[in-house]
């Protein structure tokens, strides 16, 4: 039986021991000058390639699947129209890397998914915090293909292109 392996994975949480606190007597460390999103979430990639290497090591995965990674910002929509989102872009071309990392090490992954395609409800959040490759106007309905999803659909293009010149060979 193929061994899979479904990770989600947004940011790393650093706990420690805390004995007067309430059950689990633990609590979140925060890491001075870490980049955060508008969740309040620490960017940070490599803990993505960390997860990926330890899945194909410590548990035998044969192929693994980022079912979802992603980054919420405040959008802007310009003068023009256009929403330029240089977080979400950075944060996925790191978390990309990792990946691409954690495969040179062995991981055998297998896909990675973006979230999210569209704006959309977020839990508790409501339609406050924003996700998406593609911004929603709420009180429109217009879509507009952010920064961020054209160069998700570039690197997609690039990743492609790599692999049919490797398979060529």
């Amino acid at each position: 039986m193929d061994r899979v392996g479904l990770l989600n994975y947004y940011f790393r949480q650093i706990v420690t021991a805390d004995p007067d606190g309430t059950a689990p007597h633990a609590r979140q460390v925060s890491v001075p000058g870490a980049r955060l999103t508008h969740m309040d979430w620490e960017v940070h990639a490599e803990g993505l390639e960390q997860l990926l290497l330890r899945l194909t090591e410590e548990y035998g995965v044969q192929r693994i699947y980022v079912t979802e990674s992603g980054s919420a910002y405040e959008d802007v929509v310009a003068a023009d129209g256009s929403v330029h989102d240089p977080e979400r872009v950075r944060y996925l071309e790191e978390h990309l890397a990792a990946c691409a990392r954690a495969v040179a090490g062995g991981a055998p992954l297998a896909g990675y998914f973006a979230w999210s395609l569209m704006d959309n409800f977020e839990w508790a959040y409501g339609y406050d915090k924003r996700f998406g490759l593609v911004h929603v106007d709420y009180a429109t309905q217009r879509r507009t293909v952010k920064s961020s999803g054209l160069r998700y659909a570039e690197l997609i293009r690039e990743h492609a292109a790599r692999r049919a010149g490797r398979s060529a060979a």
